[in-house]
This record gives structure tokens, C-alpha cells and sequence, in this order.
């Protein structure tokens, strides 16, 4: 494999920090205190909240194609491993955020 056409930024711990802090903000949403930092918890409208999924979906989406994209224009995939395992990934995200 090589050393990846984007330097591995797929794999960002800021963006595995995103993730987790907007997780923890749907899951605690309504909780007066989360039960991991002891801080309190800001009260969103569900509008927001459905808003952050939406938006934790796209990141995870995006990361997927990064993933994709990266191992196609490095060489590691062909077009036809590229488009099969895309709409894979994909489609186990959305599976995943579904079930």
C-alpha cells in the first residue's frame, strides 16, 4: 500500500474528535449532566439535534469517500474495486446509523 494520495487525513484524530464530541452531544441531549465529563449539558430543540446527525452522517460519509478516493488515485484500487467498494461502505453506514 502506499503512502496515500491525501497523507491519510481519512484518519484525522480531529475528525474522530468531531465525531465522538457530536455523538456525545445527541446522546446526552437532555441529560443534565453527562455522565463522562460531569459537565453540564446545553438543551437543543430536536431540530438541532436532527440537524447534528445529519451532519455526523455527512462526516462519515465524507471519510468513506476519502478512503476510496485515496486508495484509487494511489494505485490500490481499479475503477471497478473503487465504485464496489464505495457503495459497500456506504451502504453498511447506512445500515449501521438505520438498524
Amino acid at each position: 500500500m502506499s503512502g496515500g494520495a491525501f497523507n491519510y487525513i481519512q484518519r484525522n484524530v480531529d475528525l474522530d474528535d468531531a465525531e465522538d464530541r457530536i455523538e456525545d452531544i445527541i446522546r446526552n441531549n437532555g441529560v443534565e449532566y453527562d455522565d463522562i465529563t460531569g459537565e453540564r449539558v446545553i438543551f437543543y430543540s430536536p431540530e438541532t439535534i436532527e440537524r447534528f446527525k445529519e451532519g455526523l452522517q455527512k462526516i462519515k460519509e465524507a471519510r468513506i469517500y476519502l478512503q476510496r478516493i485515496d486508495w484509487f488515485l494511489s494505485g490500490d484500487d481499479g475503477e471497478d474495486n473503487f465504485h464496489e467498494r464505495l457503495n459497500k461502505e456506504l451502504k453498511q453506514l447506512n445500515n449501521n446509523q438505520n438498524g
